[in-house]
Parts: C-alpha cells; structure tokens; sequence
C-alpha cells in the first residue's frame, strides 16, 4: 500500500511541477497576441476592400455609361 501512495504521490508532483511550467511559459502568449493582430489587420484589410470595390464598381459604371452615351 505504501509503494502505491509513493508512486501515486510521484505522479501528483511531477504533474502539477507540468502544470506549474505550461502555465508560467510565455510563448503561447506570444503566438496568441500575433494571431489576434493577425486578425484585426485581416478584418481592416476586408473592410477596406469592400468600400474599395464599391468606389471602383462606381467608377466603371460609370465609364461605362460615357462610353454608352448613356447619362447616369
């Protein structure tokens, strides 16, 4: 019974000794902060290209009508 406890106490400490490590690396909280800048650059990129698009739909159709003869 007492070599159980000992190895059930050795799993425990070297367990929590990973937890106490995972928990005080930075790293993920690196990869976390550039994949939510990464985010909020692609969600600005997305904004500006949709108004973008819409600037330039305007401005061929409306070329487009010059060159029709046709008055928007």
């Amino acid at each position: 019974m007492t070599a159980l406890y000992v190895r059930t106490r050795i799993w425990w400490d070297r367990a929590l000794s990973r937890l106490a490590k995972i928990w005080s690396d930075e790293q993920g909280a690196t990869v976390a902060e550039y994949a939510l800048v990464l985010v909020i650059v692609a969600v600005a990129l997305i904004t500006v290209l949709t108004d973008l698009r819409a600037a330039l739909e305007d401005k061929i159709n409306g070329i487009i009508c010059e060159i029709r003869g046709v008055n928007p």
